[in-house]
């Protein structure tokens, strides 16, 4: 089966080009008589671990929603980084992410089939399919069974292109849309969507070359393996329909509806549809067998082949009639309903997630907060934030700030070309090959009760394929949904830049994100970049908002709680999410403010307590007393002594050169530091950087240690300040277990040698159980004349 897209080769006088769906009648993809041997034990990626097995029941409309908004999702935007040649016949290969997105998509639309949806990407099916789409986009033509006369022909590239759907004009997760999609007079039977559905497949190979000016964008999905011969294997529903019955996004509705059933004989079927219990006409499509299951096919009122699904304001309910089907030699009746629903609006089963716990924290005293579940969910984050009022204005005179533009290929995003106020604005246009172009925020928000967004915005020529957008995502830009729109009218705005506000307050106490997107929807468009054609903005202003600085979300003690142990005093946010369908993260539940009291002080001005950090960074045991003083006392008496001649005096010393042989290289003393500083194991880019810093003779040992310590009490993310509350505890305990000795009159000189290990294990034992929470410290510290009576005279 083919899918063509039409590539913008001309243009019209009036400056616009085409991407229309068009179709030409060929030849569909032939299931040979029996599976090749080479399908037989082919390599077959890992990709499906991350890509597929899902299995969901789309009758519950949130489920069926958080799907769309996830899994769905997380196969848009995915940059597929070709590294093929055109002109040379190089097919190369895309980025495995682009991949696994493809197939994604793939096993996206079989879950909400009720197929299996645990398709595994096959890694010799898809080095023949990156040749056939190579062949496809060479040639400006889709063919089957292309000749070898073609440019860039391979005997692989050609055995793919008879196992495959073929698409042109479109690449990756889009040509997957595109083929299930199956507009076009010679795809009635939706051959496409029937191959993407077979219920018998397991394997699939893909093969893309993304699109750029003066060259095709290509695909090739291939469809056949050896399973295709087996038994039809369970299905949810029994019938393979599409849409399915239950609740599905209206993104992924197309006119042409379907039905399949193993074997079943559709020839005198008849369709009778109703929309919220009023009859609609429906057309039915020619009839077909031999592309998967057999299928019957219709379209109903009033959306014709090509046609956009409308958003509905509200969910809209059809029902289903497909009569005398015959199966198994007797008649049937198939009846199901379908829900139309508008993804991005949340349904009366929606329940934001929420924590519950003390609003108020002691610093270092740990804290369990518990929050409710999400139907579905495979695991739970959460995360600490701080946030402050945002008052950044963007008139463009400065650049981008921290917006980020994510498509300025061919123009320039900001421009000196039209501005509402001062010299410059920011332009949006639709250059070939179109796509989305994108400004974003690259902060993270808060909005507070009476939030708006401002900004001055001028539409020139643009059809009603081409939508100026401003976007939100309460999923960390995973989905997004429209705030506010303005599609073009085949005109120039009058008038000059108009002034816009945007309520935010819907969203009071989120976390989301922002952006404006000059959205593509496919068809007539105008490519032009400059004046008077796209989107131009400018004077952008957030009010009564505040921006989150995060940290790295964590994940819970168990699907119900997660314990804090607070590193710094003020105020906090606390929030919490899903992880859905495997791992994809979900929305982000509404912050939750805690307020957390106590001392903060580490005296680190004292230099008791700057030779104790070294102490412990350096050989992870508690000082004695005698040497803490004798640093201390250089540092304080001596000239040019500082933290970092004791650190490297350390090095000097013999016990330290036994724990630290130069010969033995710097890994082990970065792996000790880390555990001693951090209370964890060095990471490998950690690992890798102090490792080249030391080798290259950038730092020395000494000022290592320095840089680590100082760096971890500079560190402000949520993670670096327990890190160091931690630390604190220690350096606390350390100094009280040296001041014991000294009100005791433990000195080290006079012990013997088996006295002195004695003392270093206590200090060494006295450090283990010390965690970022002060209880722990306070028992420490308690313990310390328990642990030296066996050295007190």
């Amino acid at each position: 089966m083919l899918n063509w897209t039409s590539g913008c080769r001309s243009c019209l006088a009036v400056g616009l080009c085409s991407l229309l769906n068009l179709s030409f009648a060929a030849a569909a993809p032939r299931l040979p008589v029996s599976p090749p041997a080479a399908w037989l034990g082919a390599e077959v990626s890992a990709y499906a671990a991350a890509t597929g097995a899902f299995e969901i029941d789309p009758a519950d409309r949130e489920t069926a929603r958080l799907f769309y908004r996830t899994v769905f999702a997380a196969s848009e935007t995915v940059a597929a980084d070709w590294n093929g040649d055109l002109a040379n016949c190089i097919p190369g290969s895309v980025s495995d992410a682009y991949q696994q997105a493809t197939i994604r998509r793939v096993n996206w639309f079989r879950a909400m089939a009720g197929v299996p949806a645990d398709i595994a990407l096959d890694a010799a099916f898809s080095v023949k399919a990156q040749q056939a789409a190579l062949m496809m986009s060479s040639n400006e033509q889709l063919s089957h069974d292309p000749p070898g006369s073609w440019s860039c022909y391979s005997p692989d590239g050609a055995e793919a292109a008879g196992n495959s759907n073929l698409s042109l004009g479109n690449a990756g997760p889009d040509a997957v849309f595109s083929q299930f999609r199956d507009t076009g007079a010679s795809n009635a039977r939706v051959g496409h969507r029937r191959w993407i559905l077979y219920p018998q497949t397991q394997r699939m190979g893909a093969g893309s070359v993304p699109g750029a000016d003066g060259q095709w964008a290509a695909n090739a999905l291939w469809v056949f393996d050896e399973h295709a011969w087996d038994a039809r294997p369970p299905v949810r529903d029994g019938l393979i329909a599409w849409p399915p019955p239950g609740y599905v996004p209206y993104q992924t509705l197309f006119p042409r509806w379907s039905l399949s059933y193993d074997d079943a004989d559709f020839s005198s079927a008849s369709v009778t549809m109703t929309h919220e219990g009023v009859p609609v006409a429906v057309q039915v499509e020619p009839y077909f067998e031999g592309y998967g299951e057999n299928t019957l096919v219709w379209m109903p009122e009033p959306y014709q082949d090509g046609e956009t699904w409308s958003r509905p304001d509200a969910d809209e309910q059809y029902q289903v009639t497909v009569s005398d089907v015959i199966v198994d030699g007797a008649s049937r009746d198939f009846v199901y309903e379908v829900t139309v629903f508008d993804p991005d609006v949340k349904g009366a089963d929606y329940r934001p997630q929420t924590i519950t716990g003390p609003s108020n924290l002691q610093l270092g005293s740990a804290a369990e907060f518990d929050f409710s579940s999400v139907a579905g969910a495979t695991g739970y984050q959460w995360r600490l934030a701080g946030a402050s009022l945002y008052r950044a204005y963007h008139d463009a005179e400065s650049g981008l700030g921290d917006l980020e533009a994510d498509d300025s290929s061919g123009y320039a995003v900001v421009t000196q070309e039209r501005a509402a106020s001062g010299a410059a604005s920011f332009h949006f246009a639709h250059p070939r090959p179109p796509g989305d172009a994108v400004l974003t925020f690259a902060p993270t928000f808060v909005p507070r009760p009476g939030a708006q967004l401002v900004f001055s915005s001028w539409l020139g020529w643009a059809t009603e394929n081409q939508v100026a957008t401003l976007e939100v995502s309460e999923d960390d830009g995973l989905s997004w949904s429209p705030l506010w729109e303005l599609p073009g009218n085949d005109s120039a705005q009058a008038g000059g830049f108009a002034q816009t506000t945007v309520s935010l307050d819907d969203y009071a106490g989120r976390a989301i994100r922002l952006r404006f997107d000059y959205r593509y929807l496919g068809g007539i468009y105008y490519f032009q970049t400059h004046a008077n054609a796209g989107w131009f903005i400018d004077d952008i202003e957030l009010v009564e908002v505040d921006a989150l600085s995060a940290g790295d979300p964590q994940s819970t003690d168990t699907d119900s709680s997660f314990t804090f142990v607070p590193a710094k005093a003020g105020s906090l946010l606390v929030q919490v999410r899903p992880l859905l369908f495997g791992d994809y993260p979900g929305e982000w539940s509404p912050v939750e403010t805690l307020v957390v009291s106590g001392d903060t002080t580490t005296d680190r001005d004292s230099t008791d307590w700057r030779v104790a950090e070294i102490y412990v960074a350096t050989l992870g045991y508690a000082p004695d007393h005698q040497g803490l003083q004798y640093w201390v006392d250089n540092i304080e008496t001596l000239p040019k002594w500082t933290p970092e001649t004791v650190a490297q005096s350390f090095f000097d010393q013999p016990l330290v050169q036994a724990q630290y042989p130069a010969e033995a290289g710097d890994e082990a003393l970065i792996e000790a530091l880390y555990r001693n500083l951090f209370g964890r194991e060095v990471d490998s880019e950690g690992l890798a950087y102090w490792l080249d810093e030391l080798g290259q003779g950038r730092m020395a040992r000494n000022q290592m240690i320095i840089a680590l310590i100082n760096g971890g009490w500079a560190n402000t993310s949520p993670e670096a300040q327990l890190d160091m509350l931690r630390f604190g505890n220690r350096i606390r305990v350390a100094l009280a277990f040296a001041q014991y000795q000294a009100d005791h009159g433990i000195l080290y000189a006079e012990l013997s040698a088996a006295d002195r290990e004695s003392l270093r294990q206590a200090g060494r034992d006295i450090l283990l159980g010390v965690t970022s929470e002060a209880d722990t410290r306070e028992a420490a510290i308690a313990e310390i004349p328990s642990r030296l009576a066996a050295l007190v005279d």
